[in-house]
């Protein structure tokens, strides 16, 4: 960094330190083994699942049924499957266990801790690559945050010197 001069990558370290401080897990988009048009960060989402719900001994077969639900919700409209996304996320769904009669009750994030952290995995992401459109367009926001491996604020930082 020259003296005086901020780059925008300035902002966004700044930005992601400031988020380490206040107990967000950090990683560079480039160090996650994804699929760039599946912006589930499917790692985290299955450590908060078998933490959450440690008592239940979830299979992976339950814990992949649990992640292809929050994966396939669709509905006749966007502005309706963004609503059922929504209210999946805030209110859980009913899960079917394998191989038995019994049912669970599955929460994407933890509310009911008061401890926010004990089962809620919290991380920052820069340089998050997305494809949409087959694969021939992608995006890469400066900082994505995720909460469970679930995407819930996107970045984008400029340099406020810029003119242009």
């Amino acid at each position: 960094m020259a003296k005086g001069k901020f780059y925008e990558s300035d902002y966004e370290e700044a930005f992601v330190d400031l988020l380490q401080q206040n107990g967000w897990e950090y990683t560079f988009g480039d160090d996650l083994h994804r699929q760039y048009d599946q912006c589930l960060i499917e790692d985290d989402m299955r450590a908060y699942l078998q933490k959450r719900y440690a008592s239940e001994n979830l299979t992976s077969g339950e814990m992949d049924a649990i992640i292809a639900n929050l994966r396939n919700i669709g509905e006749p409209s966007l502005y309706h499957t963004l609503r059922k996304t929504f209210l999946t996320y805030r209110d859980g769904f009913q899960f079917q266990r394998h191989n038995s009669n019994d049912t669970l009750w599955i929460e994407y994030l933890d509310f009911t801790n008061d401890n926010p952290k004990a089962f809620n995995i919290f991380r920052c992401v820069n340089q998050f690559i997305v494809s949409y459109e087959a694969g021939q367009k992608t995006r890469r926001p400066d900082v994505m945050l995720f909460i469970n491996g679930i995407p819930v604020l996107i970045v984008e930082l400029k340099n406020p010197a810029d003119m242009g």
